[in-house]
């Protein structure tokens, strides 16, 4: 990767950074409701998350994705299913909880750092964004030659 690519690509992370997404909303929601911790240890599986993200990419998981629409339509149709099975489980959890009174406890920062890094790794926006910008050279590679084996 060229110099130019490479800062090409800094500020536009950067200017993505600044635009709040659904996981800046979520780490202010919890720094509301539960504190400075649990903030804190969504902020950290956020970052862990994006660093998955940034590791596939670089591996070449954006080369796959763009040459297979199999492999694409699959992480699309897992995406929905966890979205699905979340709000499923939100519901049927929400729907238990039978007391008049709604419960304010703090919420303990551990599920709140597993629950954001998978968000963060899978998350569209910055999928999109990092999957097809740092596509594996080597990778790349790899699916030309399998094309062209493929359309013998």
């Amino acid at each position: 990767m060229t110099f130019s690519v490479w800062l090409a690509f800094a500020a536009a992370s950067v200017v993505m950074g600044l635009i709040p997404g659904p996981g800046v909303v979520a780490i202010v929601g919890y720094a509301l409701g539960s504190g400075r911790k649990t903030a804190l240890a969504s902020v950290a599986g956020m970052t862990v998350g994006n660093a998955i993200a940034m590791t596939l990419s670089l591996v070449g998981v954006g080369a796959l994705l763009a040459a297979s629409a199999l492999a694409f339509s699959v992480l699309k149709w897992v995406g929905a299913l966890y979205l699905i099975v979340l709000g499923l489980y939100i519901f049927f959890k929400t729907s238990r909880a039978t007391s008049a009174e709604p419960k304010t406890d703090a919420i303990s920062p551990r599920p709140h750092f597993s629950g954001t890094s998978p968000s963060a790794s899978f998350t569209p926006r910055p999928s999109s964004f990092t999957y097809p910008s740092c596509p594996s050279s080597s990778m790349r590679t790899a699916v030309i030659r399998c094309r062209r084996r493929c359309s013998r």
